[in-house]
């Protein structure tokens, strides 16, 4: 690709007042004006890695941000400190977290936890699953579960974590990403009923609680031939995990 120095596109600039003028010749304005092109998208595609990077600790006030980071077994305390804050102590989430971190059928995960100032705020967690009877091979995850500390929520921490996480998954390779959440909060992050586009939920799903089994697609044209019913990682699959 022809790349432009400062000096250069200035000196280009130049050339087209010339060219106006009759002085140069416009063929050769032609050229230089699809490598000045060329050159400012290459441009705008390093901003957009930059910006990505930034994303990662941008500023929540003027004195705090807030980074998000993958989890590791040394994290497990904090993971543990969000998920028991999140959900007012419930043993079967730490009891979940504990087990599926363990568990060679969640493989592979992706854990992430967000840290304001060093403190603990946020954890997300997207394991493998399958889908059986399905005419072909699917990379797919499920989300849970999704925790923010209480003085921390409705403040944008969960849509960030699960921005990062669909990412992560999308340039693994991972097709599809399910959940089984508030059918008013997911949609926005693309998410949509997956039982009327014949994904069954590992266990049954009220009628009226149908929307909250949902399903986002990462690769176009990926639910052709996908159809079946979710198996998720052993850990995850207890009926007491699939109630909303």
């Amino acid at each position: 690709m022809a790349r432009f120095t400062t000096e250069e596109a200035l000196a280009f600039i130049s050339a087209m007042s010339l060219t106006l003028k009759g002085k140069v010749g416009f063929k050769w304005m032609v050229e230089k004006l699809s490598a000045l092109s060329e050159y400012i998208e290459s441009l705008a595609a390093e901003n957009d890695v930059l910006r990505g990077r930034l994303a990662e600790c941008a500023p929540h006030e003027e004195t705090t941000s807030v980074c998000i980071e993958s989890a590791s077994a040394e994290d497990l305390s904090d993971v543990l400190e969000v998920e028991n804050r999140a959900f007012a102590g419930d043993p079967d989430i730490e009891i979940l977290v504990r087990d599926l971190l363990g568990d060679p059928t969640a493989q592979p995960l992706v854990s992430l936890l967000a840290r304001e100032a060093g403190r603990p705020i946020g954890h997300i967690m997207f394991t493998a699953v399958h889908i059986n009877g399905s005419e072909r091979e699917v990379r797919a995850s499920i989300l849970a579960p999704l925790a923010v500390v209480p003085e921390r929520q409705r403040q944008g921490i969960g849509g960030r974590l699960i921005e990062r996480g669909l990412g992560m998954l999308d340039a693994s390779g991972v097709e599809l990403v399910f959940v089984l959440g508030h059918p008013a909060y997911y949609p926005q992050f693309g998410f949509e009923p997956a039982g009327a586009l014949g994904l069954a939920a590992p266990f049954p799903i009220p009628d009226d609680h149908a929307d909250a089994w949902m399903v986002r697609t990462l690769r176009h044209g990926v639910l052709d031939g996908a159809h079946g019913t979710v198996v998720c990682a052993e850990s995850m699959n207890k009926a007491q995990y699939w109630r909303e």
